[in-house]
C-alpha cells in the first residue's frame, strides 16, 4: 500500500498538485488523520483505502462542517463509492483520474445510535451481511478480501435466523429481516442495489432465510430492489427499534441498534 501510495503522489505533483502522505493512526483510523488535514488548510483529502476509510473521513468533514472535498482510490475490500465515482485502481491510471474529475456533491448518511453519530458515503445495514461484518476477523478481511465476507455469510446463512427487527418509517411500524440503505445503488462492489435518487435509496428485506438465495441472485443481476420479497420505502429516515442487532456502515461495525438512519442530500463533496 506504502508503495502504491507514494507512486499515486508522485504522480500528482507531475501534475501540478502539491501532494502529502499521511497514514492512519493505529487503533484510530482515518479520522485524526484527516481532523490534522483539515486544520492545516488542505483542498482534498483522498481515501487510498476502501470505503470504511473513506467514510472515516467523511465523519471529519461532516463533524467539522469543513468545505473539503473527498476522493477515494479503489485500493479496499469492496470499494463501493470509488467505483461508483469510476475511479481506476493502477497508481498512473488514478493519477490522471483525479487530476480530470470534477467535485460534485454527493448524499451522506448518517446513523444516530447510542455509540454515537455515524457517516456513511455507500451503504449501512442492519441484517445478516451486518452480522457477518461483526464477527469477520481482521486478519481474514485482509487475506481473503470480499470472500472472507462470502464464507461468512454461507456460515451465517441459517443460524443467524430468525432474527426479525422492528422499525418504523413514514409513520407506520413494520417488522423485517434487514434493512439496507443505499447510496449509489450498488453493494459490496458492483452488485446491484437499485436506482437511487437525492435520498439514496431504503430497502426493506423479507423472506430470510429460504428467500435469501433467489434474493442474491437478483443483487447479482438485475438489482436488490426488484427481488421478491423486498419493498422499496419512501425517501426519508428510517428508525430501527429492535435492541441489540448489529449495524454496519460501509462494510465496518458500527454498534448496535435502536439505530435512526437518514440521508442528507447533497451535503458533501466528492470528485467524480
Amino acid at each position: 500500500m506504502a508503495a502504491r501510495s507514494e507512486r499515486l503522489a508522485a504522480f500528482l505533483r507531475q501534475g501540478g498538485w502539491s501532494a502529502e502522505l499521511a497514514g492512519t493512526v493505529p487503533g484510530a483510523g482515518a479520522r485524526p488523520t484527516a481532523d490534522a488535514a483539515i486544520t492545516a488548510g488542505y483542498d482534498l483529502l483522498i481515501a487510498c483505502g476502501g470505503d470504511g476509510t473513506l467514510s472515516e473521513i467523511a465523519k471529519a468533514v461532516a463533524m467539522r462542517g469543513a468545505a473539503v472535498t473527498l476522493a477515494a482510490v479503489p485500493w479496499g475490500t469492496a470499494n463501493i463509492f470509488a467505483h461508483a465515482m469510476r475511479c481506476p485502481a493502477p497508481p498512473e491510471r488514478a493519477a490522471r483520474w483525479l487530476l480530470a474529475a470534477q467535485p460534485k456533491l454527493v448524499p451522506l448518511g448518517r446513523a444516530q445510535s447510542a455509540l454515537g453519530t455515524g457517516y456513511f458515503l455507500a451503504v449501512a445495514s442492519v441484517g445478516l451481511d451486518a452480522d457477518v461484518v461483526h464477527r469477520l476477523r481482521l486478519d481474514r478481511k485482509r487475506r481473503w478480501g470480499r470472500w472472507a465476507y462470502v464464507a461468512g455469510a454461507v456460515r451465517r446463512w441459517l443460524p443467524y435466523y430468525p432474527a426479525p427487527l422492528r422499525y418504523v418509517a413514514s409513520g407506520n411500524e413494520a417488522v423485517a429481516d434487514a434493512i439496507l440503505v443505499g447510496l449509489t445503488g450498488t453493494y459490496a462492489g458492483r452488485m446491484r442495489l437499485g436506482t437511487v435518487g437525492d435520498f439514496g435509496l431504503t430497502l426493506v428485506v423479507r423472506g430470510g432465510p429460504w428467500m435469501l438465495p433467489l434474493q442474491a441472485l437478483w443483487l447479482l443481476r438485475r438489482g436488490l430492489e426488484h427481488a421478491p420479497a423486498v419493498e422499496r420505502l419512501p425517501p426519508g429516515p428510517v428508525e430501527i427499534t429492535t435492541p441489540d442487532l448489529p449495524l454496519q456502515l460501509d462494510g465496518e461495525p458500527a454498534g448496535h441498534t435502536p439505530v435512526r438512519i437518514e440521508v442528507l442530500p447533497a451535503a458533501i463533496r466528492a470528485l467524480a
